[in-house]
């Protein structure tokens, strides 16, 4: 039997950052076909809306929310958005990052702190905000809530 046949994550949420291409998405699409409803976050409003395109087909829920997940204020508007529609979160996947992909010598100090603020800060914004329904959803069942870091 295949995963998408367990249905093993069916009921479950789930927040992806960066969710809209690449890894992010293919992590969504996983989580969908594995029964979970997708919350995609990502900058790219165009791709995201895609990708939930694409989610939707597998008999799930899936949101788009336009995010810089290095900015405090667009997660406490998330979190906001939640709170307003009473959802809960079981899963978050911190998936969301950059590469500059250059020598260091190379690299100013403008792309540094644009590089630690996605790649470090967004998944601490994302962990300090999600964190109280992470813990409210893991009390519900034997197996908890989970956090997935990717770098």
């Amino acid at each position: 039997m295949k995963g998408d046949e367990l249905q093993i994550l069916k009921g479950k949420n789930a927040v992806v950052t960066g969710g809209s291409k690449g890894i992010g998405k293919s992590v969504s699409l996983a989580l969908a076909k594995a029964g979970a409803n997708i919350f995609v976050l990502d900058i790219n409003k165009e791709e995201g809306l895609k990708t939930v395109e694409e989610i939707l087909k597998l008999n799930v829920k899936s949101y788009f929310f336009s995010i810089d997940v290095a900015k405090e204020s667009e997660w406490i508007n998330f979190v906001n958005s939640l709170e307003a529609k009473n959802k809960s979160i079981d899963i978050l996947v911190n998936n969301a990052g950059v590469w500059l992909g250059k020598e260091i010598e190379n690299v100013s100090i403008d792309e540094y702190q644009k590089l630690i603020s996605i790649n470090l800060t967004g998944v601490f914004l994302g962990i300090k905000y999600l964190t109280p329904y992470l813990i409210k959803a893991g009390k519900k069942t034997k197996f908890g809530s989970s956090i997935i870091n990717l770098s």
